[in-house]
């Protein structure tokens, strides 16, 4: 079982009251390592790995291992390190056209729910959304970190370096 799973379009949708995302799309969750089988997977073609050790190998799934900068903070987004890691997770996955996807760390919250904030800003959904998303895992005992991220983030497309990235997020997530 796959720590704080979850699929966020689903989630995105359910918190918002109406359709934004794409369900089926973007995962969430923790280590895969537990695992016995691919089988055991969400429905994704890709596994992006935030953590510092390797994954076990699932036959037929992309897998990217691109780890947090782990001496830093990672939800000090403003850090030149944590941008520069963010910016490296979204090129990877913008090269690779990852989606499905399953974005993953050791629990699932703390890397990943910087990544996912982040994606979710770049996408346009709503503060609020984002922060009860985050919300949803499992050892998130307030909201204090990711709106220290958020903060930190400011514009979203300001804090991408590349220009082509929010859109092709968007056309890859939004409905």
């Amino acid at each position: 079982m796959i720590p704080n799973l979850r699929d966020v379009g689903e989630a995105v949708n359910c918190l918002s009251g109406r359709e934004l995302m794409r369900e089926g799309v973007l995962f969430r969750g923790g280590t895969v390592n537990e695992l016995f089988s691919v089988s055991e997977l969400p429905p994704v073609d890709c596994i992006l790995n935030l953590r510092s050790g390797p994954d076990q190998v699932f036959v037929g799934k992309k897998q990217l291992h691109i780890p947090a900068v782990d001496s830093v903070e990672n939800y000090v987004t403003a850090s030149g390190a944590v941008r520069n890691w963010l910016n490296r997770v979204l090129a990877a996955i913008c090269a690779d056209a990852a989606f499905p996807l399953l974005i993953h760390c050791t629990a699932g919250k703390d890397r990943t729910g910087v990544v996912v904030a982040l994606i979710l800003a770049l996408i346009d959904v709503p503060q609020d959304i984002i922060v009860e998303e985050y919300l949803l895992s499992d050892g998130v005992a307030d909201s204090v970190n990711i709106e220290t991220a958020l903060q930190g983030i400011g514009s979203a497309s300001d804090y991408v370096y590349s220009p082509d990235v929010s859109a092709f997020l968007k056309q890859a997530l939004l409905i």
